[in-house]
């Protein structure tokens, strides 16, 4: 059983607020501790992998549902198949704990394959070498990384995978509410070969032994994806959210020749997949940003429809100069939004709309863009769509052009790089129009935009991901509105661009949240004209987590506040573990093992242990105390949320709710 509780937002300004947040986290901590229990009444066990089991496949066998198998550094010659529920994977390093899934031919297994089971999570591991085994030029279409059938609500998290033939990552046929985030993927395999796809979600037609499904509701985010053709791919999936993921596609000569698909390369393509959000993704491609295609009559997924009410908000989308095709592309889509997006260097054109036999291309908004140094700015067929408040600049040929005689393109209110509007056809010397274009009245000045750099104060220096909304009130085209950004803070600081801002006059209440674990903190800023540098100090820091120092914040991390600090299962346990489990006189990994033993995959609390298993309380200690347990001041700095210099239960309760009630 999984339990989830959304959006809990404690916010304390003030010491009486303070106390109230305090109580009103008390309260919550409880009920969901409560049900926790309930939920866990069935014992769940860990397996250590190769101490107690020799392959990780003989734990997996061997595993019951809610069981976590913990895979020791080394190189495992295995091809992992779970079926199970609930089970979860994680190494104790991502770079050290291999799967390699070279293989003889004819086989063709995943490195890991997910048949059927629900639940499961896999983290902190490499699956490599799918591919190996056959030569460059045979490498077809039925190799994975990792194969996920008709498997929901999963989570792969800090995994990297590489070289494993045409899907690094394939999510097929009915496979539901899975989430892939942080990792790494590499589908390099030579300078002839490299990947068909980053990820890939189909819902499987009948025609290619699937059941005519469309998968709904997975995430990918977070994740950095290298050397592959597709970058991320939707194929009949809807309700998907594709959120700041690092994209360097590359054209394979193996995929391009057309005995092989001739495929191009794109960033992200959406094929018969509608309603689906693709967010601050930055994509680096030779040929094609984003793509959307309908089916044509006689394809297979013709039953999932054509690409209609997409999002595509905030990606910057910057191709190879002089190969490049188009930015964003969308043949028989309808209702599609393109929005805030910085588009270049297409050699064809920024933005197009292309015209299908089978499904109308209509009713798109471009709105908001930045679309500049492109042969065209946006060429369509297709009258029917609409482009405003957007920067149309420096585009080589013209910045719109349609050719559509039936039906002029509604290009109102646009900055055309000059304050005298589009030429030729309109009387400035800005970017040119075509005949069949409606620009007027067209902006005498391009549309604001502020780079508002954020800035991390005190011991969070990065890497850290987080989710920042901006909720922009005022007046005008793009207020109010709220735009969610990903941030990468590689360091201390990061630089988001926001379309229209005016100067001086509109206002921004910015929310910062820890996209691990949704701890917030608010601002109230004024924007003004040019940069912007927004601190993060005291309560309203934002916060690490990371003690491990592993990349995840996770219930590793989570245990090493219950080893040293008391109450999170209260009031259901008095108190908690001493950070010497074993006793041996030394606190280290193995107690951090044993108490991970309790508390399980999804940060479930050890109230299952006895009273006479716990030693007596510790119930605070300082930072200088705990930077010798968890490897320096940077990490025990993390550990104290509330900032007051000690390490406390109040600490481990935020990470609590942060960690558990936000996680998917």
């Amino acid at each position: 059983m999984r339990w989830r509780v959304c959006s809990v937002e404690i916010f304390a300004e003030n010491p009486e607020q303070r106390k109230d947040g305090q109580m009103m986290m008390k309260r919550v901590l409880l009920a969901v501790v409560g049900l926790l229990v309930t939920a866990a009444a069935a014992s769940a066990g860990t397996k250590y992998v190769p101490s107690q089991y020799p392959t990780i496949q003989s734990a997996v066998n061997a595993s019951a549902p809610g069981d976590t198998i913990v895979v020791a550094a080394g190189v495992y010659s295995e091809h992992v198949v779970i079926s199970t529920d609930s089970v979860t994977i994680r190494g104790v390093n991502r770079d050290t704990v291999i799967i390699d899934a070279t293989q003889t031919p004819p086989a063709r297994s995943p490195g890991i394959y997910l048949s059927h089971a629900d639940g499961c999570t896999i983290c902190s591991l490499t699956v490599r070498n799918g591919a190996l085994g056959y030569p460059s030029g045979d490498v077809d279409n039925s190799q994975y990384g990792i194969l996920l059938y008709d498997s929901d609500n999963n989570l792969i998290t800090n995994v990297r995978t590489s070289n494993n033939g045409a899907y690094e990552i394939f999510l097929w046929d009915g496979s539901d509410n899975n989430v892939i985030q942080y990792c790494t993927i590499d589908g390099y395999r030579d300078s002839n070969y490299q990947a068909l796809d980053g990820i890939f979600s189909s819902g499987g037609s009948v025609a290619e032994g699937g059941h005519n499904r469309i998968n709904t509701g997975n995430l990918f985010r977070c994740n950095s994806i290298d050397n592959v053709v597709f970058g991320v791919s939707l194929t009949a999936s809807a309700d998907t959210q594709i959120l700041g993921n690092t994209i360097h596609a590359k054209t394979s000569p193996f995929w391009a020749l057309p005995a092989n698909g001739g495929y191009y390369s794109y960033g992200v393509n959406l094929f018969a997949s509608s309603n689906n959000e693709v967010r601050d993704n930055s994509i680096d491609t030779p040929a094609l940003g984003v793509r959307l295609r309908d089916p044509q009559a006689g394809n297979s997924y013709i039953y999932a429809g054509p690409p209609d009410d997409n999002l595509i908000t905030g990606n910057m989308i910057n191709l190879t100069p002089a190969s490049g095709l188009y930015g964003v592309a969308i043949r028989g889509g309808s209702n599609n939004d393109i929005e805030r997006n910085e588009i270049s260097q297409a050699a064809t054109a920024g933005v197009a709309f292309t015209t299908s036999p089978d499904n109308a291309t209509t009713g798109n908004s471009i709105f908001g863009n930045d679309i500049h140094d492109n042969a065209i700015g946006i060429d369509t067929p297709v009258g029917t769509n609409s482009a405003h408040y957007n920067n149309i600049h420096g585009n080589a040929t013209l910045g719109v052009n349609n050719s559509d005689a039936a039906n002029a393109f509604d290009a109102k209110n646009n900055w055309w790089g000059a304050s005298d509007g589009p030429g030729p056809v309109g009387p400035g010397s800005g970017d040119g129009v075509s005949a069949f274009v409606d620009y007027t009245p067209f902006l005498t000045a391009s549309v604001p935009k502020a780079n508002v750099s954020l800035q991390l104060e005190g011991a969070a220096t990065g890497p850290i991901r987080r989710e920042i909304t901006f909720h922009l009130m005022g007046t005008g085209p793009f207020s109010p509105t709220t735009i969610y950004k990903y941030i990468n803070f590689t360091s201390g600081s990061a630089t988001v661009t926001l379309f229209g801002l005016p100067a001086n006059t509109a206002f921004s209440c910015m929310d910062a949240k820890d996209e691990l674990h949704g701890l917030v903190s608010t601002k109230t800023i004024k924007l003004v004209s040019g940069n912007y540098t927004v601190p993060f100090t005291g309560a309203d820091k934002l916060l690490g987590g990371d003690l491990l120092n592993d990349d995840v914040d996770d219930v590793w991390d989570f245990g090493i506040f219950a080893a040293q600090y008391q109450t999170i299962c209260h009031p259901y346990a008095p108190g908690l573990l001493d950070a010497d489990i074993s006793g041996d006189g030394t606190v280290g990994n193995e107690d951090f093992l044993i108490l991970y033993s309790h508390f399980q995959t999804k940060g479930d609390p050890p109230c299952g242990m006895t009273a006479g298993q716990l030693p007596a309380p510790k119930s605070k200690i300082t930072v200088s105390q705990l930077a010798a347990v968890v490897g320096g001041a940077a990490n025990a700095r993390k550990a104290d949320l509330n900032q007051d210099g000690w390490v406390t239960t109040t600490d481990a309760e935020l990470f609590y709710l942060r960690n558990i009630l936000n996680r998917r």
